[in-house]
């Protein structure tokens, strides 16, 4: 399967604010690395370069990589899929995760979620 990865800011900076600060970072950063050779390999890592590491960085990502989706989904002629890596609670009202799920509904995606915690 293809995938493409489209990242606020380099993948440096983004792997530790926003991989290896989570609950069993090791795991998670491991994967990280994993699927970032993938994509970089096949031409498919996108690095924004948004200054600001606060939300305004990630809404700007979610909202570029809901229209990338978006625009290979129509070109392939299928429905896209967005899959999102959460432990399905919001954190606060503002929580970016479920913005870009309801950002995704919105936009006539399907909803894919997978927990990282267990129940």
């Amino acid at each position: 399967m293809r995938v493409r990865i489209i990242l606020p800011f380099s993948e440096t900076r983004f792997r530790t604010s926003s991989v290896i600060d989570r609950p069993r970072p090791d795991f998670w950063g491991t994967m990280f690395d994993r699927v970032m050779a993938t994509a970089r390999a096949s031409g498919d890592v996108i690095e924004l370069d948004c200054a600001d590491e606060g939300d305004a960085a990630y809404l700007t990502a979610n909202e570029a990589i809901i229209a990338e989706a978006k625009t290979l989904a129509d070109r392939a002629g299928v429905c896209p899929v967005c899959m999102i890596a959460w432990d399905g609670t919001p954190r606060d009202p503002n929580d970016i995760t479920k913005k870009f799920a309801d950002r995704a509904r919105e936009s006539g995606f399907q909803l894919r979620e997978v927990r990282t915690l267990g129940p």
